[in-house]
């Protein structure tokens, strides 16, 4: 039985979606930020989704687009309330969801991940024309799809 050759196309997916490089690349540039306001990485990614994500501000929310345990996420929005970054505010509609609403104290940090996120966006795509920015953009965003797609299915077996 021979052995399939992967082709560069193929490692070259397989190491984006692995996410080594891209993960040590997003420490590298957001350490002085992480450690100037004494934040955990998940903690930066929830105030930077909730400063994205619009009336999606719940737990679930959260949950689902960080892809993170629930306990990680609820021990990290606490520690973020706690030190007066958000506030929880009860669904008016439906008492059993909680919506996570940001402070002032938190935009400051949001406008500083937002700033080294298009310092870093910048040097990753350099070199690439509009065109292969849209075509990306459009690739991922599919890719994306089918992958959320995959999983919902997947976590509906379960």
């Amino acid at each position: 039985m021979g052995e399939e050759k992967r082709t560069d196309l193929e490692e070259q997916i397989e190491a984006i979606f692995r996410g080594g490089q891209f993960r040590q690349l997003t420490e590298l540039y957001f350490a002085h930020i992480k450690e100037q306001y004494g934040l955990k990485r998940i903690e930066m990614e929830i105030l930077y989704y909730l400063s994205q994500g619009g009336e999606h501000n719940t737990s679930i929310d959260v949950c689902r687009r960080l892809r993170a345990n629930k306990g990680h996420i609820s021990q990290a929005m606490d520690s973020l309330r706690k030190r007066g970054l958000l506030e929880t505010r009860q669904d008016t509609r439906d008492r059993r969801y909680v919506h996570f609403i940001l402070l002032e104290p938190a935009f400051e940090i949001i406008e500083r991940l937002s700033e080294e996120f298009r310092r870093m966006n910048k040097a990753i795509f350099a070199g690439f024309s509009q065109q292969e920015l849209i075509e990306f953009k459009s690739m991922m965003s599919r890719v994306g799809g089918n992958m959320d797609r995959i999983l919902q299915e997947l976590e509906d077996k379960s």
